[in-house]
């Protein structure tokens, strides 16, 4: 008799459910996802010390879960859209500037960097208002390629960030932000229009 065990996360291995959210919650930074590197597509941080998820945790905070890797003129956008601790959408976009990307295999360029979020490098925008940021950084821990039955199915980019700045007069912070995303191969890559 052959008794199997296994141990672990299951994931669908479906191409279509490889876009899917895998939510496990962070134990020592509670509603927020773990920090991982596996790409999950969870991204989620501490937004003026409330909670602020992709992907539906513990405390039933729900959002649609989108993210957007893209280029604007010669930069590249990562763009979050999730749901604050009022369920309410909020969207928050990173513009690294002079490093273009025109498909996910690109992304490489960005394989352990960090970027100073209060130079020029780099700008946030929270809505639709940029925000002139007093400190901070985003860290690229992880950028490598997923491949599945020898067939690439696109490039995890995983990391941290965190913040403070003013909005609109007010004093605003990103802390413990962690992001795991699975950006998918494709040909090109959404090209953003409109003003920064």
């Amino acid at each position: 008799m052959t008794i199997s065990l296994c141990t672990g996360c299951y994931r669908d291995t479906t191409e279509q459910n490889f876009q899917k959210p895998v939510f496990i919650n962070d134990v020592d930074n509670p509603g927020l996802p773990i920090s991982s590197e596996l790409g999950y597509n969870t991204f989620g941080a501490y937004y003026n010390s409330k909670i602020w998820v992709s992907s539906k945790n513990q405390n039933n905070i729900s959002s649609d879960a989108e993210f957007i890797v893209g280029t604007f003129n010669d930069s590249t956008v990562i763009h979050f859209k999730g749901n604050d601790y009022t369920n309410q959408p909020l969207e928050i976009d990173f513009l690294i500037t002079k490093n273009v990307i025109v498909s996910d295999d690109d992304l490489v360029i960005f394989g352990k960097r960090s970027f100073n979020l209060k130079g020029d490098s780099v700008k946030i925008r929270i809505g639709s208002t940029v925000i002139n940021a007093q400190s901070g950084s985003i860290n690229f821990s992880s950028v490598r390629s997923l491949i599945l039955d020898k067939k690439k199915m696109g490039t995890i980019i995983s990391g941290t960030f965190e913040m403070t700045g003013i909005l609109n007069g007010n004093k605003v912070e990103l802390e413990n932000g962690r992001f795991d995303l699975l950006v998918p191969s494709m040909p090109h890559f959404y090209n953003y229009i409109g003003q920064w």
